[in-house]
């Protein structure tokens, strides 16, 4: 890792620091750093964790900053892990300008630097190209209190959906508690869309640092059996998406 010595004009003034305190808290749980894409759209984050076992594609878009400023498409480097620390020290407004080698973090109160960094990361496979057989969209609350559930049992969970509903399912690992099943009939679910039946099991340790907090009031899951499920989520002009690989050794 090397601090960048290339000069950028970047300034832009985020509304409220409500919504990206919530992505960067999950998004620093399985990121170290990552490259922040700047350009007419706002601020695109899209990048690989070490392991290979998930892609996070984070778009905060123009709406969700007061002011923007930009000279040209940038590319900044960050350490998620020390933005994450800063970011959650502000309320309300925050505002993010490129100063020399590093970024400065402020309002009118105090303010923060950290230098930028020149990673390279994973090259983030094709994800666009993923075709999905349903999806489903629930409360992101539910989704959460599920995980957390489903956590005393096991260290994967199992999506069952069908035109039905969404069964979601962990099977024992630790001792004395055997199966965890929660049950989501339509009337559970704001939307459920399903070309045929699904069957796939996650990571649930990926899937609890990806939901650590409620970034918006639903989340929508796409999924085909056996296949990378897609997850996304947002609020007020923050969008985040992830991609997370199926654990397609074990039997479901």
């Amino acid at each position: 890792m090397e601090e960048k010595k290339e000069n950028k004009h970047f300034k832009a003034t985020i509304k409220d620091t409500k919504a990206l305190k919530c992505v960067m808290s999950s998004v620093a749980e399985i990121m170290d750093e990552g490259i922040f894409t700047v350009d007419d759209n706002g601020l695109r984050l899209n990048c690989t964790d070490g392991a290979m076992v998930c892609v996070l594609d984070l778009s905060c878009k123009k709406e969700a900053f007061e002011t923007f400023e930009h000279d040209g498409n940038l590319e900044i480097g960050l350490n998620l892990v020390n933005f994450k620390k800063i970011i959650e020290r502000f309320d309300g407004q925050a505002t993010l300008e490129c100063v020399g080698n590093s970024i400065k973090i402020y309002n009118g109160k105090m303010s923060y630097r950290i230098p930028l960094v020149e990673t390279r990361g994973n090259e983030v496979p094709p994800v666009d190209k993923l075709e999905f057989k349903c999806e489903v969209e629930l409360s992101s609350q539910i989704f959460k209190r599920i995980l957390d559930n489903a956590r005393i049992v096991g260290d994967s969970v199992i999506f069952k959906i069908n035109k039905e509903g969404m069964i979601i399912s962990s099977e024992e690992q630790y001792e004395d508690i055997s199966e965890y099943r929660h049950s989501l009939d339509n009337s559970e679910l704001s939307d459920i869309s399903s070309m045929e039946p699904v069957s796939s099991r996650f990571s649930l340790d990926y899937l609890k640092k990806m939901m650590k907090e409620e970034v918006g009031e639903t989340t929508r899951l796409y999924l085909a059996s056996n296949h990378p499920l897609k997850l996304t989520t947002e609020s007020n002009g923050l969008v985040m998406t992830w991609i997370l690989a199926p654990r397609v050794e074990e039997q479901v």
